[in-house]
């Protein structure tokens, strides 16, 4: 359905310029027809927004970064839709802990900023417009597959805090249903305060988070989250970035960034990975990409499945420490699990950093730590597994305690900085029943910083 025939309920709170069908599905969530294709998953704001309670917000979260006020407002709530749980933490929204992210479909947003108009009816921005029309705060203009825009009467006093509004209504609650609408949804046929509800009370911060009807909505249009769907569950590195995950293409994929400036045209800044794993890949950072988020997409496939949920990444705010568990490590000859941990921090500033293992090694044993700084892998090696590319390289002998502790410092120079290392542990294990007389560790990813 186009915007001139648009249908809008005249009920005192949510509007859309969506023809609502008679409901197909038991579950009480009812579709519009169509979808978002991989062309159309850009969210932008062109932020017209008069009511000053749009941008009081000037505190950036670090799950979500570069973004305040209304501009984080909307990339909250087009994130709440997404196929995983944001960072894989769902952290950023204080009125949902650890639940930012819930739809567990096969489908993602890319966020991308500020647009720089109001844009067309199938432009995907959100924006304000003016005036009022009756009870209605919102509308979504569609024929879905070509794209959506939702705008936002004037004549209501908008707000968009971190947590709960004490007063006016809530943008990014609002947002979250006319998305809905974006997505191919229409109104549930239920009552119970879901997102799709046809009817909302001030403040409605409450419709942010999407409830079982809506859930099913989305997995009903887009499938469930497929097994195969690419996952990313952590970055690292600022200028080159090492993303780690699984469900990658082992050859060839594409790396999706939002725009540094107003994006024009909505359209992801675009990067191939450079080297390409299953589980990690490595993609040079363009100058154009902005604080946003990052997606994996798989080569040329344009299946719902073949783009990754989004991670929060700051490409501005310079090197980053980090240090991820990563890999699976060899049982040893008494049968525990040599788990590799870290204490302090990789930073060259504090220099505190040790790698160890706190239990699963050989007593009295020796061994060694050994490094790649060229990425992940999981390749066979000793009835074990080699968690890192070649080439390697060994540290000093160190010796296990009498029960099986290690814990060796890691100097951090000021040449690491920006510099992603992959670790893993080495040790003598005798009397191992595959006869190699060898353990080795699960493995750990670090990012050294200033």
């Amino acid at each position: 359905m186009i915007k001139i025939t648009r249908f809008v309920l005249p009920v005192a709170a949510l509007g859309a310029a969506a023809l609502l069908l008679v409901p197909t599905q038991s579950q009480g969530f009812t579709v519009l027809g169509g979808n978002l294709n991989l062309g159309q998953r850009d969210v932008r704001l062109f932020n017209n927004f008069t009511s000053p309670g749009v941008n009081a917000n000037t505190t950036p979260d670090p799950d979500l970064p570069g973004w305040t006020g209304g501009f984080l407002a909307i990339w909250k709530s087009g994130v709440e839709w997404a196929s995983e749980k944001h960072n894989l933490n769902g952290k950023g929204d204080p009125t949902q802990a650890g639940d930012l992210g819930s739809g567990g479909a096969n489908f993602d947003i890319t966020w991308q900023g500020a647009a720089t108009s109001i844009g067309g009816p199938n432009d995907n921005v959100h924006s304000e417009i003016s005036g009022c029309n009756g009870g209605v705060l919102a509308y979504t203009e569609i024929p879905i597959s070509d794209g959506w825009r939702i705008r936002y009467y004037q004549c209501w006093s908008w707000q968009a805090p971190a947590g709960a509004p004490f007063s006016g209504f809530d943008l990014q609650g609002v947002a979250t249903h006319e998305y809905g609408h974006a997505l191919g949804l229409g109104h549930t046929t239920f009552g119970g305060g879901q997102t799709m509800s046809a009817g909302i009370s001030a403040p409605g911060w409450q419709a942010r988070s999407i409830e079982w009807d809506d859930i099913d909505g989305v997995r009903f249009i887009y499938g469930v989250k497929a097994a195969t769907k690419p996952k990313i569950s952590g970055i690292s590195g600022s200028s080159v970035l090492t993303i780690s995950g699984t469900n990658f293409d082992p050859n060839s994929n594409e790396v999706w960034f939002t725009q540094k400036t107003q994006n024009l045209s909505g359209n992801p800044i675009k990067a191939l990975a450079s080297q390409s794993s299953t589980t990690s890949l490595q993609v040079t950072v363009p100058a154009t990409a902005g604080p946003g988020d990052v997606l994996v997409k798989k080569g040329l496939g344009q299946a719902f499945s073949d783009l990754s949920n989004g991670f929060g990444f700051d490409p501005t705010a310079g090197p980053q420490c980090n240090a991820t568990i990563y890999c699976t490590a060899k049982t040893n000859s008494q049968g525990s699990v040599p788990s590799i941990g870290s204490t302090g921090t990789p930073s060259v500033s504090v220099n505190d950093f040790h790698l160890n293992s706190f239990n699963g090694g050989i007593g009295n044993a020796n061994g060694i730590h050994f490094w790649s700084d060229t990425g992940s892998a999981t390749t066979p090696f000793a009835g074990g597994i080699l968690c890192m590319q070649p080439p390697t390289v060994r540290g000093p002998v160190h010796k296990y305690d009498a029960f099986g502790f290690i814990d060796v410092p890691i100097t951090v120079g000021i040449f690491e900085v920006g510099l992603t290392r992959w670790f893993q542990f080495w040790f003598r294990d005798p009397t191992h029943p595959d006869g190699t007389g060898i353990g080795l560790s699960n493995a750990m990813e670090v990012s050294f910083c200033n």
